[in-house]
C-alpha cells in the first residue's frame, strides 16, 4: 500500500487553520491498494477529518 498526503493554502477558500506557523485550508490524500488494484483519493477543507 502506498500513501501520499499534501496540505496547501489557497486564498480561494475562506476557512483555514494553522499547522505550526503556516495557514492551511486544503488537504489531499491519495492511497493505492495493491490487493484491490484501486487508488483512493480524499480531499478535505480545511483538513481531512476521516481516516484514510
Amino acid at each position: 500500500m502506498s500513501l501520499v498526503s499534501y496540505t496547501a493554502y489557497t486564498p480561494l477558500i475562506e476557512s483555514s487553520i494553522f499547522s505550526g506557523e503556516k495557514k492551511v485550508n486544503l488537504n489531499l490524500a491519495i492511497r493505492y491498494n495493491e490487493n484491490e488494484d484501486k487508488t483512493y483519493i480524499w480531499i478535505g477543507t480545511p483538513i481531512i477529518t476521516t481516516g484514510y
